[in-house]
C-alpha cells in the first residue's frame, strides 16, 4: 500500500459525501494505491452511518470507531496506529484544505524527507479568534518542541511509516503527533496549501480550546518549564520561612531596630502562601 489517508471525523455528516468525491477525484488517476482510514470520534450525527455505508461500497475505506468523543489528537493517534500505507497523510474532513493537495506533500516525502507539514495560505478562519492565537501558539510550540515550523496547526501533514511507528513509544506525547514527529524526524520540509472557509458545519475549536490545548501540550512535552516553576516555588518558600523566622524573633526575644508592623506580617503571609 503506497498511501494511507488518516481522517479524524466528528459530526461532519454534511461534508462526508463531498469528502469522498474529492478524495476519489484527487487520487484516482495518480497511479498510487491508497486507503482511507476514517476515525469516527464519537459523532452524534449520522456521520458514522455514512462512513459504514462508504466502507461497504468502497473497500479502500476503513472505519475506526471510538467509543466516545476523545478529541482530534487522540483520534489521529488511533488512525495512525491502524494505517497500513508506506506514506501516511493526515487531513481534516471539513474540506478547508482540498484533498488534491495531498500529492504535493507525498512528492516531498518521495524526495527523501521524513516529515512534511502543510502551511495554510488563505483566510479560512477568523483573524482575531483563530489566526492570531494560532500564530502565537506556533511560536510557543516551536520553542517547546525544539524545532520551529511555520504552521504547527495545519491538519494536512505527511510522514513515512517508519516515523509513525515510533510515536506510540512516547506515551501521551503521541497525542501531539506533529511536534513529536518533527522532533524525531531527520529531515523536515513544509509545503504551502490553499486554505478556505468551511463548506458546511462549524469549527470544533475556539480561542479557549486553543489555550487549553497549548497547556495540555506543555504538560506532556516540557519538563523544563515545570522544573523552573518548582525552583521559583522553592525560592519563595525559603524567603517566606526566613521572613517568618525574622519576624517572630524580632517580635519576641531578639532586639530589633523597630517593632514589626502590619506590612511585615502581610509580607510574611504572602511569601508563605507563594511558597
Amino acid at each position: 500500500m503506497d498511501l494511507a489517508l488518516v481522517i479524524p471525523i466528528y459530526n461532519e455528516e454534511e461534508n462526508i459525501p463531498y469528502l469522498y468525491d474529492a478524495i476519489e477525484a484527487a487520487l484516482e488517476g495518480a497511479g498510487t494505491s491508497y486507503e482511507v482510514v476514517a476515525v469516527d470520534d464519537g459523532s452524534s450525527d449520522r456521520g458514522l452511518e455514512q462512513l459504514l455505508q462508504l466502507a461497504e461500497r468502497d473497500p479502500r475505506w476503513r472505519i475506526v470507531q471510538l467509543a466516545r468523543n476523545f478529541g482530534q489528537h487522540p483520534a489521529l493517534a488511533a488512525g495512525l496506529a491502524a494505517a497500513h500505507g508506506d506514506i501516511l497523510v493526515t487531513l481534516d474532513a471539513d474540506l478547508q484544505i482540498e484533498p488534491r493537495q495531498v500529492l504535493a506533500l507525498v512528492e516531498k516525502i518521495r524526495e527523501g524527507h521524513d516529515f512534511v507539514g502543510g502551511v495554510r495560505i488563505g483566510s479560512g478562519d477568523s483573524l482575531l479568534l483563530r489566526r492570531l492565537p494560532s500564530a502565537l501558539l506556533n511560536l510557543l510550540i516551536g520553542r517547546v518542541a525544539g524545532r520551529r515550523l511555520r504552521d504547527f496547526g495545519c491538519p494536512m501533514n505527511a510522514m513515512r511509516r517508519e516515523l509513525a511507528e515510533q510515536l506510540p513509544h512516547y506515551g501521551d506525547m503521541q497525542r501531539f503527533f506533529k511536534p513529536l514527529a518533527v522532533r524525531l524526524a531527520a529531515s523536515v520540509a513544509e509545503v504551502e496549501v490553499a486554505y478556505r472557509p468551511r463548506r458546511a458545519g462549524s469549527s470544533k475549536y475556539d480561542f479557549l480550546s486553543l489555550v487549553d490545548l497549548f497547556f495540555d501540550f506543555v504538560s506532556n512535552f516540557s519538563r523544563r518549564l515545570f522544573q523552573r516553576v518548582a525552583v521559583v516555588g522553592l525560592l519563595l518558600f525559603g524567603a517566606g520561612m526566613l521572613e517568618g523566622w525574622r519576624t517572630c524573633c524580632c517580635g519576641s526575644r531578639l532586639p530589633c531596630s523597630r517593632p514589626p508592623g502590619t506590612g511585615s506580617r502581610r509580607c510574611c503571609c504572602w511569601l508563605f502562601c507563594s511558597g
